[in-house]
């Protein structure tokens, strides 16, 4: 485990994400027999996982969460709540507020939040406002214009996100 080092969206994070991975390598003295990356076929940590040419084990993300925090307090089973944001699932949908019964061999989800449409695709997780109108629709509640101009959300974009949503609640 190292530091947080972020999203490894951009090719300065993952310069950063490599170098830290082998300073602790050499300050640690170890050669690792087993990676662990995140389940997300898309993620670039996964991707560089892949890279490395050694075993590969694929961990879902909510559960990754869940088994660090166990480790670090010494537990062996966990009723654990992981409301981070989303994380990819094992049944290959997008996962999020998820309440999970976990060993530290694996986990059983008892519960999660309702799905909603994600306008944007990953990017309804670094604009939360896509997902605040998507919740909005969801439960049947139109925000006023004055509220989105509170909010600071162009009406344009508002509109964007409405058709995106519409379009998304036609295909269920």
């Amino acid at each position: 485990m190292s530091q947080h080092i972020g999203d490894l969206n951009n090719v300065a994070t993952l310069d950063f994400f490599v170098q830290t991975l082998a300073r602790l390598r050499d300050l640690l003295d170890i050669d690792p027999g087993l990676v662990v990356a995140d389940l997300h076929p898309d993620y670039l940590s996964s991707r560089f996982a892949e890279q490395l040419g050694l075993p590969l084990l694929h961990v879902q993300h909510h559960f990754a969460h869940a088994a660090s925090v166990m480790a670090e307090h010494g537990l062996t089973e966990s009723l654990a709540v992981i409301l981070d944001g989303t994380g990819y699932g094992p049944d290959r949908t997008v996962w999020g507020g998820e309440v999970l019964h976990c060993t530290l061999k694996e986990f059983r989800r008892l519960g999660r939040l309702s799905p909603l449409p994600m306008p944007g695709g990953d990017m309804a997780a670094r604009q939360p406002w896509r997902m605040a109108l998507a919740a909005l629709h969801g439960a049947g509640i139109d925000a006023s214009e004055a509220e989105i101009n509170l909010a600071g959300i162009a009406p344009e974009k508002k509109r964007f996100i409405r058709e995106m949503i519409a379009s998304v609640m036609s295909h269920l």
